[in-house]
This record gives C-alpha cells, structure tokens and sequence, in this order.
C-alpha cells in the first residue's frame, strides 16, 4: 500500500473500527505500518498489511 490508497477494514481490527470502514493512506511506512484517515474522521497509526485492503472506487 501506498500514499493515497483507499482502502476498507478488515475483520483483524473490528474491534478498533466497524468491518468494512473506508478511509485513506495518508502516509505509508517502509515497515509496513502507517497512518489511514477514515472517512468519519478518525485517524490510525496501524499496521497496513493484513489489516486492510485496497478498493478501487
């Protein structure tokens, strides 16, 4: 994943955000974590693989 991506939750983070959320890659690490904006607002430092998909929209 990269800067810009739009992506939506997967079921690993249920707990943190409703399965399914969308929200944006704001900025994306080499370690594979990075920062995703939800679109009701909430902003994320998380882990990016495994926990989201990308979705073409």
């Amino acid at each position: 994943m990269k800067t810009g991506d739009r992506v939506m939750s997967l079921p690993a983070i249920k707990e943190i955000v409703p399965n399914g959320s969308l929200g944006t890659v704001q900025e994306a690490y080499p370690d594979g974590w990075g920062i995703v904006k939800f679109d009701d607002g909430t902003k994320l430092l998380i882990r990016l693989n495994g926990n989201f998909e990308v979705v073409k929209e």
